[in-house]
Formats: C-alpha cells, sequence, structure tokens
C-alpha cells in the first residue's frame, strides 16, 4: 500500500483529500465488505449519497455568501448612493436567491429519495449542478463592486 499526493482543495479543506494505491493486495472473504463482484454498484451509491452530502455542504457556503453579498451591497457605495439601491444589483441578488431556494429544494428531494432508499441518480447529480450556479451569482455580484 502506498499513500498519494494530498490534493489542494478550494474551500472544504477539513479532511485531506489523497489516493491510496493498492498494489498485489489480497483480502480474505472473511474481511470482504459487500458482496464479491458487486463493486462497482457500491461506488456507485456511494457517489450518490457524496453527492447529496457536498450539495448540502455547498448551499451553506452560498447562504452564507448571499448573506455577505446582501451585507456588502448595502455597504459599498457608488455615485453617492449604496448600491443595494440599484436595480441591477437588487435583480441579481434576488436571482442568486431564487436558485439558492431551488437548489435547497432539489438537495431536500435527493436527500429525502436516499432516506427511502429510493432511486435518486439524476435527482442526485441535479442537486450538485444547480448549487454551483448560485456560486455563479455571487462570483458576477463581486464583479460590480
Amino acid at each position: 500500500m502506498s499513500i498519494g499526493k494530498r490534493e489542494d482543495k478550494l474551500g472544504m479543506r477539513s479532511s485531506d483529500t489523497v489516493t491510496i494505491n493498492l498494489d498485489n493486495v489480497r483480502v480474505p472473504d472473511s474481511r470482504l465488505l459487500g458482496v464479491a463482484g458487486a463493486a462497482f454498484e457500491d461506488v456507485k451509491n456511494v457517489l450518490k449519497h457524496g453527492r447529496v452530502m457536498v450539495s448540502a455542504i455547498s448551499l451553506g457556503l452560498a447562504r452564507a455568501a448571499i448573506e455577505d453579498s446582501v451585507k456588502y451591497s448595502h455597504e459599498r457605495e457608488a455615485f453617492g448612493k449604496t448600491i443595494s439601491s440599484f436595480e441591477l444589483i437588487q435583480g441579481k441578488l434576488a436571482d442568486m436567491t431564487t436558485q439558492f431556494e431551488a437548489a435547497r429544494l432539489l438537495v431536500s428531494n435527493a436527500a429525502g429519495l436516499l432516506d427511502r432508499s429510493a432511486p435518486a441518480e439524476l435527482e442526485a447529480a441535479v442537486a450538485l449542478e444547480d448549487e454551483q450556479i448560485v456560486f455563479g451569482g455571487v462570483e458576477d455580484l463581486a464583479n460590480f463592486g
């Protein structure tokens, strides 16, 4: 067994991510996890749950980013008034909030399906994709300020 390099991640740094290489490792039947030959399905299941968990974590980050964006829009001044009074900024904040709420519902739906052991591959993938849209709005707002 050998351990690869530590990955340099953005954002969530509370746990290390490394590659573990298992070369010429034999595992006795008494130590197998799951059913022999079913590893691919097991990995797909782990990834499905992982997508929903990452989406839920990202929602917390997105909520904080939106709150910070609103606060900043009330502090930053341009042309003698706060940028929160500009229709473009109000629209951007409204879009970010709408997208956040949609992502929250998608994640909640995917998590509910997983809780009931129902198929949720599509819902988990959509939830992960949709929460990333919110961060695009935060980036756009930063470009205005």
